[in-house]
């Protein structure tokens, strides 16, 4: 599930309207988004510590992985409105993890497995707990922002 994100996502903004590849390669992330890639990247190439990386990931499921059938039908209702003729092809990619992030079998819960076996003492525990907020207020902010951000783009 987690291979050719960039062309699912690539893909959802096609059927959204919007040029992909100005996104891909000329549109720089929004101050939010930008806060999450940066604990990311810093976990990597500062820390270089995979087990820092993962609070990355298990923020992203924590949110999406709690998600259900409604949501999912309120946001294609929502994109219908805006005028979107197959809603479902617009949201592959965030709807794909809804399905695979949640539940006891899903990502977020193989991700604590993970950690419950490699976290060895409280110091890399405060370490990745931090790391864990830094990503989860950030993907807060991304989710927070990017609904104010179309106001800006929507002229309204």
């Amino acid at each position: 599930e987690e291979i050719n994100h960039e062309l699912i996502i690539e893909a959802d903004l096609e059927a959204l309207g919007v040029d992909a590849g100005y996104v891909r390669s000329a549109m720089a992330p929004n101050p939010d988004t930008r806060r999450f890639m940066a604990a990311q990247e810093s976990a990597v190439g500062f820390h270089q510590d995979p087990l820092l990386m993962l609070a990355a990931p298990l923020a992203a499921e924590g949110i999406a992985g709690r998600l259900d059938g409604r949501f999912v039908e309120a946001l294609h209702a929502n994109l219908a409105r805006w005028g979107i003729d197959e809603p479902r092809r617009a949201t592959r990619f965030f709807t794909s993890h809804i399905e695979f992030d949640g539940g006891d079998d899903g990502h977020w819960a193989h991700t604590v497995s993970v950690l419950e076996r490699y976290i060895q003492d409280e110091a890399q525990l405060q370490q990745f707990l931090s790391f864990l907020a830094v990503t989860t207020s950030a993907m807060e902010g991304c989710y927070n922002s990017w609904c104010t951000d179309l106001s800006i783009f929507s002229g309204s």
